[in-house]
């Protein structure tokens, strides 16, 4: 029968079959005391590898890394009360699973929601829907922002509404040996518009199509492939130019050009007349506007002799009552040696001023149109 001895500092058991073991107390100032468990149970040893099992550590400190089947001094040092982990080893922290395709991520969670640090899987989208194979994502699952500093400073924030760089710094992007690019897309489609960095200036792209749109250049300025709208208005998709709203926001700078319009219109004499040729034509640039008219009479009817209606814009009112023109003039219906016109303020009609001798007055609003009379005139105003 296996017997048990009590000597000076050491418990000396003997095992049930063989062999002894050995409890030594360590000497101490005072008084120790070793508390068994209340119940049947395996002491762990320090130096035999264990599994724990529904165990709580308050302020443990491991050394080794943690998982392994290996122990390794000093990889993984401690792991705080507070829930921080601390390395004091010259590597780093590894998350890793061995030879895998899966998600591998580091998940920080506090009363304004989670945020996740992760390396994707092979197919991508896992934690970051939209992110591709094998992708380092920093998402967050609320709408709080993604912020970036640099000694203490923040300088990017990254939110729903974008990218903000903020204090002095700058966003630059450069490549070596080639452009640095910068495509702004539509909602994650192909479509938008690619700026790529070139010497002193930027270049625009169709990011879908890849044709320029344009260039910017300090010392050369803007130039633009297509069309160009201004005031809030869409550029017009058939050839280039500038396009001005369709109701003109007018500037008070005397050097604005604030308004472009070209166009159509319909000259006319009234009553039943009926015409042969009843074209017009109209350009405004700024406040200026030029209106071309070309009549030709086949039959006078109940038609004004003296007037033509329909100018596409009227005069200003406070630039005179008159504003003159010139006027090609055949077969008319009275004998004149000399026919001018003028476009009325008042009423925005145009008539006809006439000489039939020589003298130093004319005849305003004469009657000269008839039946086959032909005028063709240009007039020049201000609005």
């Amino acid at each position: 029968m296996a017997t048990s001895t009590l000597g000076s500092g050491t418990l000396v058991l003997a095992g049930t079959t063989s062999g002894t073991t050995t409890v030594t107390a360590t000497a101490v100032a005072g008084t120790t005391t070793l508390t068994l468990p209340a119940a049947t149970d395996t002491l762990v040893g320090k130096a035999t590898t264990d599994t724990l099992t529904n165990k709580t550590l308050t302020g443990a400190a491991m050394n080794g890394t943690v998982g392994a089947t290996t122990p390794s001094t000093g990889a993984f040092t401690t792991v705080g009360a507070t829930g921080t982990i601390t390395s004091t080893a010259t590597g780093s922290i590894l998350v890793a699973s061995g030879a895998t395709t899966s998600t591998k991520y580091i998940q920080v969670i506090n009363t304004g929601g989670s945020a996740l640090i992760a390396k994707e899987s092979s197919v991508g989208g896992t934690v970051l829907p939209g992110s591709t194979a094998y992708a380092l994502t920093i998402s967050t699952n609320t709408n709080t922002p993604v912020q970036i500093g640099v000694n203490d400073v923040l300088i990017s924030t990254f939110s729903s509404t974008g990218l903000a760089v903020t204090g002095t710094s700058a966003l630059t992007v450069n490549r070596s040996g080639a452009q640095g690019t910068v495509t702004l897309q539509n909602n994650g489609t192909s479509t938008g518009v690619l700026i790529a960095g070139v010497s002193n200036g930027l270049v625009f792209y169709d990011a879908a199509a890849g044709l320029q749109m344009g260039t910017w250049a300090y010392s050369a300025g803007l130039a633009v492939t297509g069309a160009i709208g201004v005031g809030g208005a869409t550029p017009t998709t058939s050839g280039t130019g500038i396009t001005f709203p369709a109701t003109q926001s007018a500037s008070t700078n005397a050097n604005t050009l604030d308004d472009y319009e070209e166009g159509t219109w319909t000259p006319s004499i009234g009553g039943n007349a009926t015409y042969t040729t009843q074209v017009g034509f109209y350009t405004k640039i700024g406040r200026q506007v030029t209106i071309i008219f070309n009549l030709e009479i086949l039959l006078l009817g109940t038609g004004s002799t003296s007037t033509i209606t329909g100018v596409p814009i009227p005069p200003a009112s406070n630039m005179g009552n008159y504003h003159t023109g010139s006027v090609f003039w055949e077969t008319i219906a009275s004998s004149q040696i000399s026919v001018g016109t003028f476009i009325q303020q008042s009423t925005a009609e145009i008539y006809f001023y006439t000489r039939s001798t020589a003298g130093t007055s004319v005849v305003n609003a004469s009657a000269i149109i008839g039946s086959g009379t032909i005028l063709r005139g240009t007039l020049t105003y201000f609005v």
